[in-house]
């Protein structure tokens, strides 16, 4: 039962890693010289695609005395 389930699962994966590509940007840098030039031009116009507001930071340890200077 175990193998059946393992099998299923497996060839799961399989199908879902077989339908998956990295698009325009194989890997870090785009190639393996990590050039971090595609030979494709940019669009003429660019626009913000995403943003993310992030919490202000905070203190990891409470102040010291010796923090007052800052």
């Amino acid at each position: 039962m175990i193998t059946a389930r393992f099998r299923l699962l497996c060839g799961a994966l399989l199908v879902a890693a077989i339908g998956t590509h990295a698009g325009d940007w194989p890997m870090w840098r785009y190639d393996a010289n990590r050039s971090a030039s595609a030979p494709h031009p940019l669009p003429d116009e660019l626009h913000l695609q995403w943003t993310r507001e992030l919490p202000p930071p905070r203190r990891a340890w409470p102040p010291q005395a010796d923090d007052a200077d800052m």
